[in-house]
């Protein structure tokens, strides 16, 4: 989100932040290279927000370091016009609405899904891995369906909306379940089935285009990836990284199980929108729906059983000790969503929920 420097309320500038940094990308590049090797600062739905999309990378510390480059970069040019970029998935403070982005699409979008589109100024945290084929993905989709919960349990950082405490971990998850495509599909089987499914999505009215399709996991519109959707925007990168890296450590488990030839585990639709939100509600300070039992269960016990799950995936890619470290963090201190009312519950305002935002999201791997 993109904020007053000295009010903290929301400011539209993102058209002079994006165009100015492009401006710089293009300069330090010159004619050296087009590879897409640092992180890019993009256009989103609503002026008061931009998006960062880093490019790909092998290693959790690679990721670290594009994180911290874009944050950099995000920042410093936002500071020109009088504004901080602020990893945050909501509004905090109070705003009658936002200015939506300039376009034939963004207004098309507008006109047609009416209010939810107004709704809907809110920051996810999205993470792409690479897939071999749609097969796979689909095969992959199936399989990562009850465990999105849980992803969206770790990430919540979204307990005030617009100036109220709304109750909930994640309130961004609940205004994303508007959507009419959003929330957890039923299996697909096939690439077949999940591409004549979204076709139908999309000619009903339910979704502009391929781009607009709101699963918790689907195949990415634009690259050969499964791109995972439930998250929270995180204000720590250190939770960014344990986000990305039990995403990977899922969808690597669930392609081999795929190979395999393991049968896809049975959750109805109902079942699995009834643990979104009971992580949304809760977060990890709550019960979880444990993937593997069935049953709701303590937010400790089910990192547990997710660790033995991934043990496998998380040994290949050298990232035992980073989810372990991340997850036993989280079950001791809690999630975005239980650092923001202490630091409110110390405060009793909402501007220093916005200062302390502003401060995480400006340092080095912030530590809860």
């Amino acid at each position: 989100m993109l904020i007053d420097s000295e009010t903290g309320q929301l400011k539209a500038v993102a058209s002079d932040v994006v165009n100015r940094c492009r401006q710089r990308h293009e300069a330090e590049a010159g004619s050296r290279s087009t590879h897409w090797s640092t992180p890019e600062v993009k256009h989103e739905f609503f002026l008061e927000q931009i998006e960062l999309a880093t490019p790909p990378c092998h290693t959790m510390q690679e990721l670290r370091g594009q994180l911290r480059l874009g944050r950099r970069i995000a920042g410093e040019t936002a500071a020109e016009f009088d504004a901080d970029a602020v990893a945050m998935p909501v509004p905090v403070l109070p705003i009658s609405g936002g200015t939506v982005s300039p376009g034939p699409r963004y207004e098309h979008i507008r006109r047609t899904y009416g209010e939810i589109a107004d709704q809907s100024l809110m920051g996810a945290l999205h993470v792409h891995v690479q897939v071999t084929s749609d097969e796979e993905g689909v095969g992959v989709i199936d399989r990562l369906r009850p465990w999105l919960p849980v992803l969206l349990a770790v990430s919540a950082n979204s307990p005030y909306f617009r100036g109220i405490e709304t109750g909930y971990d994640s309130w961004r998850s609940r205004i994303w379940e508007m959507w009419p495509t959003s929330g957890p599909p039923e299996s697909f089987e096939d690439a077949a089935t999940y591409h004549a499914v979204t076709g139908e999505l999309i000619e009903w009215g339910a979704s502009q285009d391929r781009a607009l399709v709101n699963f918790g996991a689907r195949l990415s519109a634009t690259y050969p990836t499964v791109e995972v959707r439930v998250s929270d925007v995180c204000t720590d990168t250190a939770d960014t990284l344990l986000v990305a890296a039990l995403v990977r450590a899922l969808v690597e488990t669930a392609a081999d199980e795929w190979r395999s030839g393991a049968p896809v585990e049975c959750w109805r639709s109902e079942e699995l929108r009834a643990a979104s939100w009971q992580a949304a509600r809760y977060g990890v300070s709550g019960r979880l729906v444990h993937p593997l039992e069935r049953k709701l269960g303590a937010a400790r016990d089910v990192f547990a059983s997710m660790r033995h799950y991934l043990a496998g995936a998380l040994a290949a890619s050298g990232d035992t000790g980073l989810v372990a470290s991340g997850l036993d963090r989280l079950a001791q201190n809690g999630n975005g969503a239980v650092w923001q009312r202490r630091v409110f519950e110390l405060s009793g305002d909402l501007t220093a929920v916005i200062q302390d935002l502003r401060r995480r999201t400006r340092s080095i791997d912030p530590v809860r």
